[in-house]
């Protein structure tokens, strides 16, 4: 595997779709796969109330993992970003958020969460939870390998 610069770990980081979410709680690690946002040197999750958000305001060290893969080659990039979890309270905040969720995920959801309708943004049932990014790393697949043994170290 070959590291990916900063730069590169960025843009996997914006075009990732899925991420998925690294907490902790008394019972361990629990991963869950989310819909995010980048917005400057941050990550945006928005859930709802649940063992996800219970682990993050008991322990907000989380860690969030996106990645692209290429069923052409088999190449992929992977990109882990750590970061202390904060709900955010502020109403400006909140609906920048949800409009870039929009924004990125409105193809492929349709209609159904127009930013025109209020019950697009039904802030009693969700929270939305900044992760201030302080290190991220990434890696993609060796080229060199023959395409039988992507993905992964085999």
């Amino acid at each position: 595997m070959e590291a990916l610069t900063a730069e590169r770990c960025r843009h996997v980081l914006e075009t990732g779709l899925v991420g998925h979410l690294g907490v902790v709680d008394d019972n361990g690690i629990y991963v869950t796969p989310v819909s995010y946002v980048t917005r400057g040197t941050s990550i945006y999750v928005r859930t709802a109330p649940g063992r996800r958000l219970d682990a993050i305001r008991s322990s907000p060290r989380v860690c969030l993992e996106t990645c692209s893969f290429d069923p052409e080659t088999g190449e992929w990039e992977s990109v882990i970003a750590w970061g202390d979890a904060r709900e955010v309270h502020s109403e400006t905040t909140l609906r920048h958020v949800v409009d870039d969720l929009l924004a990125k995920y409105g193809d492929s959801i349709g209609n159904l969460l127009s930013p025109t309708r209020d019950a697009a943004v039904p802030f009693d049932l969700y929270v939305v939870v900044e992760i201030p990014i302080d290190e991220m790393t990434g890696r993609e697949s060796e080229r060199s390998f023959h395409l039988p043994t992507r993905p992964g170290r085999l």
